[in-house]
């Protein structure tokens, strides 16, 4: 039972100062910012459809990843195929407005199913994004290949992240990092430069690596960024911070091992939040972290579902985590941990507490968060590569058994959601849903009987 769970992580059949934060008008990475927070300027209390855009018949939504939004585009990555055959991939950029379909740009096949979501360079209006052995940077608005870097070997499930203050007197200097996957120990972050080329404080062309470092074994490690350091952790159980700048030796290296780790971390308040995937064992088998971004010291650690999606640190004090797999001793769920500075403790998890009627999130899944609200989907059931079915809105404020735990749902859309232009894109079965953000109350649900995923007989 361990050998095929095993295998989909590391070979990418995928299981397993300065706080940033998403802004209202921009969802620029994988999970929101380039320190992974996966805060929203609002989530909705109602899921109101304002737009649906399908895939062209000869593609389909890479339903796993997540779309980014700024400037009034929204941008997806997409499966090309030739019959059954899948040939290449697309980067579509969407308008906001009203989900017309601006330009879609062919670019190398993603390998093993990987889900890598695109990435926003915001100075340079440029959309980036890792597919097969190589790292695109396109023209927000013309799609149009800017430049392309071929990397040591191929990217499966880590999305990049660009910076936009770092520079070397005056000049600006930024970077986008990109993990590849080389699951028997020999992977590599690199940073490659996005901002002009300046002979003295700048001396790399836009697509030049400007450094790179080994990491020993990793696959889908999508590396977060905050105060000039660089943060990432790998399938070796190690966690690594670098000058964000000038690379070299890391800045620190903190060992978790027996852990491993086969996705990305966040980092919020001068902390990093890091959750682990182990295969041994059934429930709650694995770890989440807190370590100091200065010095990699663990300030606590406490048992949680394995895990390929990064924690959310939320700016009251909690830390909401995504989990699970259907099967393999495991099920899928959220969990909400109270951060107490050195401890933490469980505060609800949506299986357990609902009596197993309710699944929601699982271990490929990133969320959405604002001020008490989660976007959540519903995983399908069967298969590790369905688009999700369905989108939730939870409140955090109560537990999972509670009346107006749920405030909304919608049947259609359910992928991992992004935030911005006043709305909420998610990618689910039915195509690319947006919803608008309006005020409201939501609605008041109860729990019923397992007749759906969800746990709802009568879904509002």
């Amino acid at each position: 039972m361990l050998l095929i769970p095993l295998l989909l992580l590391t070979l990418g059949f995928g299981i397993p100062g300065r706080d940033a934060r998403a802004q209202a008008d921009s969802w620029t990475h994988y999970a929101g910012d380039a320190a992974r927070t996966s805060i929203a300027s609002t989530v909705p209390p109602t899921l109101d459809v304002a737009w649906v855009a399908v895939a062209a018949t000869d593609e389909a939504f890479a339903a796993r990843s997540t779309p980014v939004a700024h400037n009034g585009r929204v941008f997806v990555n997409a499966r090309r195929y030739s019959g059954s055959v899948q040939v290449g991939n697309r980067v579509i950029a969407y308008a906001a407005g009203n989900g017309t379909r601006q330009w879609a740009t062919p670019i190398e096949p993603d390998s093993f199913d990987s889900w890598s979501s695109p990435a926003v360079d915001v100075r340079n209006d440029a959309v980036l994004i890792a597919s097969g052995m190589t790292l695109y940077a396109l023209d927000a608005g013309s799609g149009a290949i800017r430049w392309q870097r071929l990397l040591f070997d191929e990217v499966v499930n880590a999305s990049p992240l660009v910076t936009t203050d770092l520079e070397r007197d005056g000049v600006p200097a930024n970077r986008a990092f990109i993990t590849d996957s080389a699951p028997f120990g020999n992977g590599t972050l690199y940073a490659v430069n996005v901002d002009p080329f300046d002979a003295t404080r700048n001396p790399f062309q836009p697509g030049q690596i400007a450094w790179s470092a080994p990491i020993g074994g990793t696959s889908g490690n999508t590396p977060a960024y905050s105060d000039g350091r660089v943060v990432v952790a790998t399938m070796d159980g190690e966690v690594l911070a670098y000058d964000a700048l000038t690379g070299g030796l890391p800045v620190w290296v903190t060992d978790l091992a027996p852990e491993e780790f086969f996705g990305g971390v966040s980092i919020a308040n001068g902390a990093v939040y890091a959750a682990s995937y182990n295969f041994y064992g059934g429930e709650n088998n694995s770890r989440l972290f807190k370590l100091s971004l200065t010095d990699g010291q663990v300030l606590w650690q406490t048992a949680c579902e394995r895990t390929d999606s990064i924690p959310i640190p939320t700016p009251d004090s909690y830390v909401i985590l995504s989990g699970g797999i259907d099967g393999f001793g495991s099920v899928e769920k959220v969990q909400m941990f109270a951060d107490l500075g050195t401890s933490a403790t469980l505060r609800w998890d949506t299986f357990a507490d609902s009596g197993g009627q309710l699944v929601l999130g699982g271990w490929t899944y990133q969320p959405a968060y604002a001020s008490g609200r989660l976007a959540v989907g519903v995983p399908p059931i069967g298969g590790f590569f369905e688009a999700y079915s369905d989108l939730f809105v939870i409140d955090t404020t109560r537990g999972p058994a509670d009346p107006g735990f749920i405030m909304a749902f919608h049947t259609g859309s359910g992928g991992g959601p992004a935030v911005a232009d006043d709305r909420l894109y998610s990618i689910g079965k039915d195509g690319l849903f947006a919803f608008d953000l309006p005020d409201g109350t939501g609605y008041n649900t109860t729990l019923g009987g397992r007749s759906g995923r969800g746990g709802l007989d009568n879904p509002p």
